[in-house]
């Protein structure tokens, strides 16, 4: 799904706090880079916003630097280079290892001058050496004058300045995943999950609402229909239960889905949502009738939260939904008497 002026206008509008969420689930998502992240808040940051960590060592390996600044106007070159000033300070004073990337989050847009840094990065470095005294010395710490000694010259020195970046708006719309983290921080429409893949064989041992339809199809015909082959050359079960695996397979990818890309909390209140809707109809009968009714009640289901919100839960994945919940032995279709 792709993002709109909308979405800037919301990301525009954010405040601090919810930029700096928004920041955390982009980071979060890009679970291939980052095996542990942290977002973190107050005036005890240290120069850092979001920290995504790309080993288990956190500050004492590689990590990655996200600084969130909401500005309303476009952001200049002062405060970029008092947060790269907080950053050598704290390094010097140990608190982490310098970064080998460092991000700017600026919804808000840079001005020129400041553009003009990360377009020219030796003259970013060269602008924080000789700017020291006026624009970080008596900044980083409150009623702290921090000269431009040795120790901090040397990590500055020692910096490669090409691993400063600008996330500004456009480049913003642009990055991996950043639908499914404007979903989580805004809200906003997550799109669709991809449909489920049917196996052509069937495996009523991890299909096991499948070996409860095969049940619920014997008792109701008065037969044993010994296997799912026998069911499927029926002349009208057949074709029920192949729609039956098609609902369950596309329910069982929406939910690995999304719950790696807007979380298993959002996930698992669309299902207890579910479960509610069809709970009296699934009460209300037995065997294939009771199979029917509770397809007809998931199909016509309002579950509320953010996927319906949005029409991105289709009427074959509640209905698959409800076989998960049989596969769990929540709302089994039959059970041995």
């Amino acid at each position: 799904m792709p993002l709109d002026e909308a979405f800037l206008r919301r990301l525009s509008a954010a405040s601090d706090k919810t930029l700096e969420i928004f920041v955390h689930h982009l980071v979060s998502l890009e679970t291939q880079i980052y095996p542990d992240h942290e977002i973190y808040a107050g005036s005890g940051d240290k120069g850092r916003d979001v920290a995504g960590f790309l080993t288990n060592r956190r500050h004492e390996g590689e990590w990655h630097n996200f600084q969130c600044k909401q500005y309303r106007r476009p952001l200049g070159p002062d405060y970029i280079l008092l947060e790269l000033g907080k950053m050598f300070y704290h390094a010097s004073e140990d608190a982490f290892i310098l970064p080998s990337r460092y991000v700017f989050v600026v919804p808000g847009n840079l001005s020129g001058p400041a553009r003009a840094l990360f377009d020219q990065k030796s003259r970013m470095k060269l602008a924080l050496v000789e700017g020291w005294d006026t624009q970080c010395s008596r900044k980083i710490v409150k009623g702290v004058e921090i000269p431009l000694g040795d120790g901090i010259r040397t990590f500055i020195e020692s910096f490669d300045f090409n691993c400063v970046e600008a996330w500004e708006s456009g480049k913003i719309m642009t990055l991996p995943n950043v639908v499914y983290a404007a979903a989580k921080a805004f809200d906003d429409d997550p799109g669709d999950a991809p449909l489920g893949m049917v196996p052509d064989m069937v495996d009523l041992r991890s299909e096991h609402y499948g070996e409860q339809l095969r049940m619920v199809y014997s008792e109701h015909d008065g037969c044993v229909y010994a296997d799912a082959a026998a069911i499927l050359a029926h002349d009208e079960h057949g074709e029920d239960f192949q729609m039956h695996r098609r609902r369950y397979f596309d329910a069982v990818e929406f939910e690995r889905f999304f719950s790696g890309k807007v979380g298993h909390e959002v996930v698992g209140e669309y299902q207890d949502n579910l479960r509610s809707a069809v709970h009296e109809a699934y009460r209300s009968g037995v065997g294939l009738s009771r199979v029917r009714a509770v397809m007809d009640a998931a199909g016509s289901a309002r579950i509320g939260g953010l996927f319906d919100r949005h029409s991105r839960v289709t009427t074959r994945v509640r209905q698959g939904t409800c076989h998960v919940f049989a596969n769990e032995r929540s709302m089994p279709w039959w059970k041995k008497k």
